[in-house]
């Protein structure tokens, strides 16, 4: 008895399932094959003989309550921040001078989202460079790491 091969991967065929194991599908016969007969028979996989149950997945939240909560704080403190602070406090090349976003120069995890010391009112232009070039904003004292508070 000769072993058989997959074409695909060539494993040997110990258990003559006749099915490619990466494939999943029926190895085709071969002219001349002693099993050529018992090859051609389509064997359905196991999953394919299960009825498919469909059950409503519920939909993950995009927010935790509790982060809900912490964002509806964070947009009255910015708000009010912003009324106060109209112009770019960065002034890089390109600048507009009309601050329109806020920059937190130690990022936004947890407490740090809503800590007014580490706000900067900054136009789009000089956002972009902040962003853009760390280094520089390090350099210059736009960003902090959060072990430099």
């Amino acid at each position: 008895m000769k072993a058989n091969k997959c074409k695909h991967c060539a494993a040997v065929d110990k258990h003559f399932s006749f099915q490619c194991h990466t494939q999943r599908k029926p190895i085709q016969p071969k002219v001349g094959d002693e099993f050529g007969s018992m090859r051609a028979v389509k064997i359905q996989p196991s999953w394919e003989n299960k009825p498919l149950v469909t059950k409503k997945q519920k939909a993950i939240p995009v927010f935790s309550e509790k982060h809900k909560k912490l964002l509806a704080e964070y947009r009255i403190v910015r708000d009010q921040y912003m009324r106060g602070h109209t112009l770019c406090d960065a002034r890089l090349y390109g600048c507009s001078n009309y601050a329109t976003d806020l920059h937190h120069k130690c990022g936004r995890t947890g407490k740090l989202l809503t800590d007014v010391r580490y706000f900067m009112a900054v136009c789009r232009s000089c956002h972009n460079a902040i962003e853009r070039e760390p280094e520089m904003a390090k350099e210059k004292g736009f960003s902090l790491t959060r072990t430099d508070k």
